[in-house]
């Protein structure tokens, strides 16, 4: 992962090349772009994003006039020098650096099922073999950067509704770009990295700030889990297959009203696009209902997410067994969820990250409570997979 380099990419730009982007953005000719203006997007961006900055300016019609125009750039080459360097080279591999770019190319998020929609693309540049611009459309959040309880459940409907139409609806894609084996190759990462040693000190549970904040039977219901992994991901390869986002979190999705007037989804970062299982894409909303800063750590809330997630398979005429979304979803949360809290733990003991935090105006005590709650969702989750895998 990496910050953005925005100005950096800025000051390779040129007029025509912003007053051709502008053009199409706009869809009227444009004379020239004698304003414009680009920032840097204050986000944490994936291991394929070089930049993301929004340019916005004032256009001069080839018929007279004016214009406003705003546009979203991401610049998208492979890494160098991460542990992701080789993986983006692999098209199958979740981190592959050109998934988005050929999704783009590809129409396949021109006209997506349901209420889920991709940003559209008014121009993609090949700046150099190993360097892609892809221009995008500023969608605006119209509820707000706090959404209400409601828009997570609407958004969780609307991933549903994508999940339930391959391929009940549509043929299931099948490009060579696609990601597959999506949490085969996460937990592999997490088996080579540290296999969840963490969980398995004693010393972890006793510390500080740790100590009291998770369940006393949390260690044996992880090491349940962990040691039941390959089961779970052999049965998870048995569950119909579908097409997903890939990284739905609160940061990726917009809200915004459609020509009809009804409310649509808009999805960002296209990067981890992939065929998996069904349930799964509603993962990454659920845990960041439960942990984001602005989001609200109940496990009733994700069962209400997951009902609507149902719902939205059903839209789209989904036929499969509700124990196979039922598994999908449970699985890939208790896998998903066990990793990235060793990920919290880790963090809670490295007094930089405990300062970091503390620089963006929250502390690692409230970040525990937190993962308290999400880590008694998770075990319960991990129970309930289990149970169905090896039923």
């Amino acid at each position: 992962m990496g910050e953005a380099r925005a100005p950096d990419y800025l000051q390779a730009l040129d007029t025509p090349r912003v007053a051709q982007a502008a053009e199409r953005a706009l869809g009227r000719s444009v004379a020239i772009v004698p304003v414009w203006w680009g920032e840097g997007l204050g986000v944490t961006l994936g291991v394929a994003t070089g930049a993301l900055m929004r340019l916005h300016g004032v256009a001069r019609l080839g018929g007279g006039g004016e214009a406003p125009w705003s546009l979203v750039v991401k610049v998208v080459r492979p890494p160098s020098e991460t542990r992701y360097a080789g993986a983006a080279r692999d098209p199958r591999h979740w981190a592959y650096w050109r998934r988005e770019p050929l999704a783009y190319e590809s129409g396949l998020l021109v006209d997506l099922p349901g209420g889920l929609a991709a940003p559209r693309c008014v121009l993609a540049e090949e700046a150099t073999p190993e360097e892609v611009w892809l221009w995008l459309e500023d969608v605006p959040d119209e509820a707000g950067p706090v959404w209400p309880e409601s828009r997570y459940v609407l958004a969780a409907r609307h991933l549903g509704e994508l999940g339930g139409a391959y391929p009940e609806r549509r043929p299931l894609p099948e490009a060579p770009w696609l990601g597959q084996d999506f949490f085969r190759r996460r937990i592999a990462l997490a088996e080579q990295e540290h296999n969840l040693a963490l969980f398995w000190d004693d010393a972890t549970w006793r510390h500080p700030l740790i100590a009291g904040r998770f369940p006393n039977d949390l260690p044996a219901r992880l090491r349940r889990l962990w040691d039941r992994r390959a089961a779970l991901l052999d049965a998870l390869d048995r569950t119909p297959q579908t097409l997903r986002h890939g990284d739905a979190h609160r940061q990726n999705l917009s809200a915004r009203l459609g020509p009809d007037g009804n409310e649509v989804t808009v999805a960002f970062d296209w990067a981890a696009l992939s065929t998996g299982n069904v349930g799964a894409d509603l993962t990454d909303l659920a845990l960041g209902m439960l942990l984001g800063p602005r989001g609200y750590p109940s496990a009733a809330v994700v069962e209400t997410l997951y009902t609507a997630y149902v719902d939205g398979l059903r839209a789209s005429d989904w036929r499969g067994q509700a124990g196979d979304a039922r598994l999908g979803f449970t699985a890939t949360m208790a896998l998903a969820g066990a990793t990235r809290l060793h990920w919290a733990l880790t963090a809670a003991q490295d007094v930089r990250r405990r300062e970091a935090l503390a620089e963006g105006g929250h502390t690692m005590a409230s970040a525990l409570d937190s993962w308290g709650i999400a880590a008694t969702v998770f075990a319960a989750m991990a129970d309930e997979a289990i149970e169905l895998a090896l039923s």
